[in-house]
């Protein structure tokens, strides 16, 4: 670690492409901390100690999550039967690329990514259990994901070994004229691989399936027009014709207008209906490792735009990372 100030203001390392590529082709993800422009070493009064406190404090969070120890614990609502399964599913959109043989810029292939994560109970626990998988799709297909679903969360539950009592979907990548499409095609194959651990259950596994829409022209200010809304604002009353939709403000950056995110239930069992999805959707947005405060998506969803965008921003679409680090693992963070 290098605590001296970068030169010429710059941000990152001369370094920082070169060592991201060589740990990329080797299939291992990185992570890089910047410690801002500022030289640790020369405090001339109590404002640049303050300042340099703050830095290193805030670095020193980030290289705990990061790690995966957990900084603080989030409530899960008394109302969701637990073991209950979270499952986070994105997809990352590779540019077009040159191909040197038809000298044509052609779709690159893309990822997607399903993270599952189990919450045992609602007792506080030291562990976070975590399976992921990415599959590669080709452009134009990403919407079909309904056996790849059904066999992530399946073997998921089988390293697991838990019979769980309820499930909640966050899925990204979706428009609202594909939300039917979608559903009529994955909910059906979440249902098998839920009940391949419940064989003795008479009824199905609760489920709750929901869109989320990051890319969205709607934004919420104060009624004069000179205050953005607070991190956590809940938004109810824009409605959706055919599906119940709410939106909550995530972040609030100082100097630009948020976007908040718009999350469509699209499918809602009737043992769920006492969930409050939004208080449960708010919570996990505070859960994810890679951050010491609330993201504008729950940490399953969050986690998987990561890991697709790193998978899919490597050479052969990820193949190497597959291979090596994320199919038919178990992850304890």
């Amino acid at each position: 670690m290098d605590f001296t100030k970068p030169p010429n203001r710059s941000t990152t390392d001369n370094a920082y492409p070169l060592v991201k590529q060589i740990l990329g082709e080797a299939g291992y993800l990185s992570q890089f901390i910047n410690f801002n422009n500022k030289h640790h070493g020369e405090c001339r009064n109590d404002n640049d100690l303050r300042k340099s406190n703050i830095i290193l404090q805030g670095t020193s969070r980030q290289i705990l999550s990061k790690c995966g120890a957990r900084i603080w614990w989030v409530d899960i609502p008394k109302s969701l039967p637990t073991p209950a399964v979270f499952v986070g599913v994105d997809v990352y959109h590779a540019p077009r690329r040159f191909d040197p043989i038809t000298h044509k810029n052609v779709g690159k292939s893309s990822i997607a990514a399903i993270v599952v994560q189990l919450i045992r109970s609602h007792d506080r626990s030291d562990n976070v259990e975590v399976y992921a998988e990415t599959r590669e799709q080709r452009a134009g297909q990403e919407l079909g994901l309904g056996q790849q679903l059904h066999d992530t969360i399946r073997r998921g539950l089988q390293l697991f070994q838990v019979e769980p009592q309820s499930c909640i979907l966050w899925r990204d990548g979706i428009g609202i004229e594909s939300i039917k499409a979608a559903s009529d095609d994955e909910v059906p194959k979440i249902r098998d691989a839920l009940a391949s651990m419940s064989l003795g259950r008479p009824d199905p596994v609760p489920l709750s399936y929901m869109i989320c829409q990051k890319r969205i022209a709607t934004k919420f200010i104060s009624v004069d027009g000179k205050q953005m809304m607070p991190p956590g604002t809940l938004v109810r009353s824009l409605q959706s014709l055919n599906y119940e939709t709410f939106y909550i403000n995530g972040t609030c950056p100082p100097k630009s207008t948020a976007k908040p995110c718009r999350f469509i239930v699209s499918v809602k069992d009737d043992k769920l209906e006492d969930v409050e999805l939004e208080k449960l959707t708010w919570s996990l947005c505070h859960d994810y490792s890679n951050w010491a405060g609330p993201v504008k998506l729950p940490s399953p969803v969050q986690n998987a735009h990561k890991l697709a965008e790193m998978t899919g921003g490597s050479p052969k679409s990820g193949e190497t990372i597959n291979y090596r680090s994320f199919v038919n693992k178990l992850f304890f963070l």
